[in-house]
């Protein structure tokens, strides 16, 4: 028994060497001269029609020259290949030197059908597009949305969309959402960066949007609307799903529209979906910043939730209400409002009285420029303790740092006077 495990211990140790020393690398570059087979890169494809996907398999790369500085490939790439669970094949830019700059596709990257790829580090000026695909990472690159979508995935499983800087033209009449999500289960969007400059005011241009999604994690997030539109823009818009919408650690802000920022609308019983929405830095929006239909089981704990518009309100849910207690320790900050909430009578005290927001407060939070908390702010300290998924905050710190889990989307470090870097505010391929 003992030399018949010793056997089947080698045996699955060479199969893995075996597939790692299989895996190959093939190159694309538009000013390569030589054969055209992708093996190197004097003989990398020179387009992306070029390609021999039939060549490509599970923990294959295929890299796309940059040159020195920066290299444009104009026209559309699709993805024709799948890889396997524990060998994807990653598609990405160069890391020679020489071949290292900044890859730009001028068109859409479409993957469609396929399973286990990952695309990082590219610059895209147009959009990924999935459609009906499983376990595909877009990680960690440069999106100027030219359509309906920086990343639209639809029909599909276990995406992970990470680590992207969006933005949009100043204005175009096409819907720019930074991430347009539709029937899809399990995705996860996480640590992407979307700003949202186009004002064309007709256009819906929502940061995320999700329709008839199911279970969808949306963490850690830069969500700006940073435009001049007061309606169809808004920050996290979620309709017509089902399940469990995890949304933690974002900070979403639209100083200007009078939309909410976060909202779960279009729901009847049939739909059985809720937010848990948890230490969310929420700024701006009017008409209920955030806005519940139909959702008796949502949870809303350790926001902070404020806008300085005229009239605005932060919450407005329709329907059956949840169990007061979960919604509780959140900052709400309303200074040139005295509305509350659409329910019952619209003021702060008409919403505690029913036995919401027991422990939260109607205060200033006393935020820095770059949306952590000052020292002294009155979120620090006073959220409730959540379980281990949550306790983390948006940069990766461990919660709690003081004598309680803080409130908003970062944790005050010990001894820290709440400075740090900036989220971007502007971001542009150039």
């Amino acid at each position: 028994m003992y030399r018949s495990n010793i056997l089947k211990m080698y045996g699955l140790v060479f199969l893995l060497f075996a597939a790692t020393m299989h895996a190959a690398s093939f190159y694309v570059d538009n000013a390569a001269n030589g054969s055209n087979n992708g093996t190197s890169w004097e003989n990398a494809w020179e387009s992306f029609g070029s390609i021999s996907w039939g060549s490509v398999k599970g923990g294959d790369k295929v890299f796309i020259s940059g040159g020195s500085n920066s290299k444009t490939y104009s026209g559309n790439f699709s993805v024709s290949a799948n890889g396997a669970s524990g060998n994807p094949i990653t598609i990405s830019k160069g890391t020679d030197a020489g071949h290292s700059g900044n890859a730009i596709i001028e068109g859409t990257v479409t993957i469609d059908g396929r399973s286990y790829i990952t695309v990082k580090n590219l610059s895209v000026r147009g959009q990924f597009d999935l459609d009906n695909v499983k376990y595909v990472i877009i990680d960690n690159n440069d999106i100027y949305i030219t359509e309906h979508g920086g990343v639209s995935v639809k029909t599909s499983s276990n995406v992970v969309v990470s680590n992207n800087r969006m933005t949009t033209p100043d204005y175009t009449t096409v819907q720019t959402d930074g991430i347009y999500s539709g029937r899809n289960q399990g995705n996860i969007y996480e640590n992407n960066s979307i700003i949202i400059t186009n004002g064309e005011p007709n256009g819906h241009d929502d940061a995320i949007q999700c329709h008839l999604d199911d279970d969808i994690t949306i963490r850690n997030n830069y969500l700006v609307q940073d435009n001049n539109k007061t309606s169809n823009a808004q920050g996290i818009y979620i309709s017509e799903s089902y399940g469990v919408f995890k949304i933690y650690n974002n900070i979403i802000i639209g100083n200007n529209t009078q939309n909410g920022l976060l909202k779960l609308l279009n729901l009847s019983a049939e739909y059985n979906s809720r937010i848990i929405a948890h230490h969310n830095t929420i700024i701006g929006g009017g008409w209920g910043i955030v806005r519940v239909q139909y959702s008796p089981e949502s949870v809303l704990k350790n926001n902070i939730i404020m806008s300085e518009l005229s009239g605005a309100y932060a919450m407005r849910i329709e329907g059956e209400l949840p169990p007061a207690s979960n919604i509780d320790y959140n900052i709400y900050y309303l200074p040139n409002s005295s509305i509350f909430t659409s329910v019952s009578g619209k003021k702060w005290s008409d919403w505690q009285n029913l036995g919401f927001d027991t422990h939260s407060e109607l205060t200033n939070p006393m935020l820095e420029s770059n949306y952590r908390l000052k020292n002294g702010s009155p979120a620090m300290d006073h959220g409730s303790v959540l379980t281990s998924e949550y306790n983390r905050d948006k940069s990766g710190i461990l919660r709690p740092q003081g004598n309680g889990w803080d409130m908003g989307a970062y944790e005050l470090q010990s001894g820290s006077t709440g400075s740090a870097p900036a989220n971007p505010t502007s971001l542009r391929i150039k």
